[in-house]
């Protein structure tokens, strides 16, 4: 017999990307040296008093690189509705904690990636973060590593 699957207790209804500032320090210069990028991430959560069943998750998410190239700071919102009226519990759960920024999360990676292409750089590909754990401090030498492996130069195809 199957194990019913637990209905998640809040949707996804939408993302913005509100306030985006972006500064190239550089015309067109493609350094030869491997860059690194400092990620600087804090996220809040704002309940609604209009709507009791809406929340807002807010990242606050600032980009830069070691050697000076660019940087970007985001505001990134994402709103969500539950079910039923959101109560003192529910504010307090693993669900708002956890779940609303880890789903967030990579929607605010690909609007860096695809915004940074488009910037005419490479693609700034952010290290998956597990907001199970505290990423700040638990995750600190993860992100670290995940971070120098994407700032370096892809790897030559072998000539046949």
């Amino acid at each position: 017999m199957k194990t019913p699957i637990q209905q998640i207790a809040f949707k996804l209804i939408n993302t913005q990307a509100t306030n985006v500032q972006f500064d190239i320090y550089t015309d067109f210069v493609h350094s030869k040296k491997s860059d690194q990028i400092i990620l600087k991430l804090m996220h809040e959560v704002y309940y609604s008093n209009e709507d009791l069943k809406k929340f807002i998750v807010v990242f606050d998410v600032s980009v830069e690189s070691k050697l000076k190239i660019f940087e970007l700071n985001l505001t990134f919102k994402a709103l969500f509705e539950t079910l039923e009226e959101i109560t003192p519990e529910f504010k307090q759960s693993s669900f708002v904690e956890k779940s609303a920024p880890a789903i967030t999360f990579p929607f605010i990676r690909a609007f860096i990636a695809n915004f940074s292409v488009n910037a005419g750089l490479k693609a700034i590909m952010l290290p998956p973060i597990n907001f199970v754990t505290d990423p700040i401090s638990e995750d600190k030498e993860l992100i670290e590593r995940a971070l120098k492996m994407i700032s370096k130069k892809p790897l030559k195809k072998k000539k046949k």
